[in-house]
Parts: structure tokens; C-alpha cells; sequence
């Protein structure tokens, strides 16, 4: 894996240095517009499917799954390289059994680890390191004024990328470690609209553990133990919801809108048109791209994942604040 790494980075060097010797002044003159649209949930919560929905609406930019593997030079080489990436995407997504392609809308911070070392997902390589990555970079905690300018900086750079490919429209974003910096996001777009997607805590976790399960064996680049990972799954999960549930009200009642998750499997029209209602956005148009999205996806089939009755134990003693503020009922102690 490292050798792989060494050798993409010495190929693809000349790439990022011809992208900023010919793009970088452009870019520094361009301002993403003001009233992003942001997706805010926890991982595994429905953001991913909501995100594929949201994009439909040609009146919005997002960032492209292309876009977040070579966010140094996507603009001068994106097209040359497009059908390479495609070539070694796997036939679907182990975590979540959705077909990856380049078009598809990404994370944020998946573009950012490939351009910064001031990323959240830098613990993928290295997952003994997630809490200390966690703690500066999801919730801005012990992290200098020199090390956030620079996460601001790649951020926006990610950013002005998207608004030059979209041709200046608004972007539409879903990055879950939003939901612990919301502060931070606020200061940048104090305009942006915001739609908090929730979810059964338990059907959260047992997801958040299968994606890690499916994801890190690809990536990392030391060992570590699985149960001090899950120690530190829980510990994210936790502090990640009191965080957000505490600076939610940060938001201006008329730029927020909240949605449920099991709403958006069985009712996704509905729910999507009471987003647009909620924010005074036209339908009319996109409309007829939902449906067709929605048809295109109509045999897929979502992962099964069963909990293990410790998992039922550890949503009752350290999320039943998260069951009490969504209005969830709690697991029962038992599977039975």
C-alpha cells in the first residue's frame, strides 16, 4: 500500500504542479456562492442517499467523486483520467452496495486528505490516530490558528474547484464531520441553508461499524485492534451528537430543515418536495429527475446488518440522549 502511494504521488506531482502554475491564480478570484446547501448528518445516517437525490437538480453544483480522488488537477487532467478511475472503481461500494462512478457526488473531506494534511480521514491510513484527528479536525479542539487557516484554506480551495466546474452555480455538500464544526461553517457561509437528516441510533451504529469494517482493511497503513477501534467508533459517535446537538440552534429557523431517514426510504417525493417548500425552492423542474432517479435505483438492495446485544447495551448507555432528543424509542435490552 505504501509503495502504491509513493509511486501515484511521484506520477501524479507534474499533474498538481501544471494545475497550480496555470490555475491558481483564477481560482483565487473565485467565491463559492453564498447560500450553499448542506447536508448534516452522522455517518451512515442517509446523507449518501439524500446527496444522490439533491443532485439531481441541475440548478446546483456539488463536488464529483472524480473530483474528490484528484482534487490537485481535476481541472487540466480530469477528463484524460476520468476513464482510468473508472476502470479501477469496484462493481459497488462494500459499506452500502451502491455502484461507484466518477460523477457520482462526494464527501468534502475525502477531497481534502488527498491535497492536505489537515484532514479528518488521514486516520484511514493511520487508525490508531483517529481520536487525536477526530479531536482537531472534526471538532476544531487543540488546533492552532496556523493549522485552521490552513484547513480553511484547502477547504475553500476544494470548494472554488467545484464552483469553477459548475459554472458558478450553488453547491450542494454533505460532509458528516460538519455536524461537530458547525461553528466554523458558519462563519464561512453564514447564508447557507441546512437539512439535518436523522436516523435509529442502533441502525446508525451497527452501520458506522460495518463501514469501517469494509473500508479501513483497504487503506490502512499500520496495525491496530479492533476493539480499541470501536471504543473509539463510540467515543466519535458520542461526542460528535452532543456537539451537534448543541450548536444546532445556531441556525436561523427559516435556513434549517430536518428529515428522517426511514421518511426519505418510504416517502422520498414527499419528502424532498417538503425540503424545497421549507426553503422557498422551485420543484417543478427537478421533479421528473427524482422520479427517474428513483426508478433507476428501484432493485437495489440495502445491507442487513443485525445487532449484536452489546451494541443495544452501548446505544442505551451512551446515545439515549440522542433517542430522547429525536424521539426515538429506545432498543430493547434484549433481541427478543
Amino acid at each position: 500500500k505504501l509503495i502504491f502511494l509513493a509511486i501515484t504521488g511521484m506520477l501524479t506531482a507534474p499533474l498538481q504542479w501544471h494545475e497550480r502554475r496555470h490555475y491558481s491564480e483564477m481560482l483565487r478570484e473565485i467565491q463559492p456562492h453564498e447560500e450553499p446547501l448542506f447536508i448534516m448528518g452522522f455517518w451512515r445516517t442517509g446523507t449518501t442517499h439524500l446527496h444522490n437525490l439533491l443532485v439531481q437538480d441541475s440548478n446546483y453544483g456539488y463536488i464529483s467523486t472524480l473530483h474528490s480522488l484528484i482534487p490537485g488537477f481535476i481541472i487540466s487532467s480530469g477528463n484524460l483520467l476520468r476513464p482510468f478511475i473508472q476502470a479501477i472503481f469496484p462493481k459497488i461500494r462494500p459499506m452500502d452496495n451502491i455502484a461507484p462512478t466518477p460523477d457520482a457526488p462526494q464527501e468534502e473531506d475525502i477531497a481534502l486528505m488527498n491535497i492536505s494534511p489537515h484532514a479528518y480521514y488521514h486516520y484511514l491510513l493511520f487508525p490508531k490516530k483517529i481520536r487525536p484527528l477526530f479531536k482537531k479536525y472534526v471538532l476544531m479542539h487543540n488546533i492552532s490558528s496556523s493549522e485552521l487557516e490552513e484547513w480553511r484554506e484547502g477547504y475553500l480551495y476544494i470548494l472554488r474547484t467545484a464552483t469553477y466546474l459548475s459554472e458558478g452555480k450553488p453547491l450542494i455538500l454533505k460532509n458528516p464531520s460538519h455536524i461537530a464544526h458547525l461553528p466554523q461553517i458558519l462563519e464561512l457561509f453564514p447564508k447557507a441553508r441546512f437539512i439535518e437528516i436523522r436516523r435509529d441510533p442502533l441502525s446508525v451504529w451497527v452501520s458506522f461499524l460495518h463501514l469501517h469494517k469494509s473500508t479501513i482493511p483497504t487503506h490502512n497503513l499500520q496495525d491496530f485492534s479492533w476493539d480499541s477501534f470501536e471504543q473509539d467508533a463510540l467515543y466519535i459517535f458520542e461526542k460528535t451528537m452532543r456537539q451537534w446537538l448543541k450548536d444546532r440552534d445556531l441556525l436561523p429557523e427559516e435556513n434549517k430543515v430536518i428529515v428522517y431517514y426511514e421518511d426519505l426510504i418510504s416517502s422520498p417525493l414527499k419528502t424532498l418536495h417538503r425540503i424545497y417548500e421549507s426553503f422557498g425552492l422551485p420543484d417543478k423542474d427537478v421533479s421528473p429527475r427524482w422520479e427517474a432517479y428513483l426508478e433507476s435505483i428501484k432493485g437495489y438492495q440495502r445491507n442487513h446488518l443485525v445487532p449484536k446485544p452489546e451494541d443495544i447495551q452501548k446505544m442505551r448507555e451512551r446515545l439515549n440522549f440522542l433517542y430522547e432528543a429525536w424521539g426515538y424509542p429506545l432498543p430493547e435490552k434484549s433481541l427478543s
